[in-house]
């Protein structure tokens, strides 16, 4: 995997009769492509809503006024989000039928864990998805191409 500091795996070796009909039709590096995209799509997302499921808190006047060079009122800077939106980085290993996705801003796994020291605190703002849902955003992809080709099939 390219110099990632938060990144995840997807196998899908353990998919073999549904990944076996579609990479009839195919290509494995395409296949691995797709589910790798799938999971930046996610993370593109995930960072337009700064991790969260709703905006953060717009930030007290008194705070905006001690750091003017912020170009926003929210929590999360416009600056670092940017540079996080920039970083994703995707691997396709064909030989282990896998792809690999995350992210190489050096800071990204404070921002993805969270952090904390003395009386500052960083909260954690999901970069990549969990492994639960990257499976999910996984079979969601092998589930349409398999549709897609049975369908184009019975034809």
């Amino acid at each position: 995997m390219p110099e990632s500091n938060v990144g995840f795996t997807v196998d899908v070796t353990k998919l073999r009769a549904k990944v076996k009909r579609i990479l009839a039709e195919i290509e494995l590096r395409d296949l691995l492509s797709t589910i790798g995209q799938r999971q930046l799509n996610w993370m593109g997302k995930s960072l337009q809503e700064a991790g969260t499921d709703k905006p953060w808190a717009t930030m007290a006047a008194s705070t905006i006024r001690r750091r003017p060079q912020r170009p926003s009122n929210r929590h999360f800077s416009s600056r670092y989000q940017a540079l996080l939106q920039q970083s994703p980085v995707m691997a396709v290993f064909e030989s282990s039928s896998a792809v690999e996705v995350g992210t190489n801003a050096r800071y990204s796994r404070f921002h993805h864990h969270g952090a904390s020291r003395g009386n500052w605190r960083l909260p954690s703002r999901k970069i990549i998805p969990e492994i639960p849902r990257a499976r999910t955003l996984a079979m969601s992809v092998i589930d349409a191409l398999h549709a897609r080709i049975t369908l184009e099939g019975n034809r």
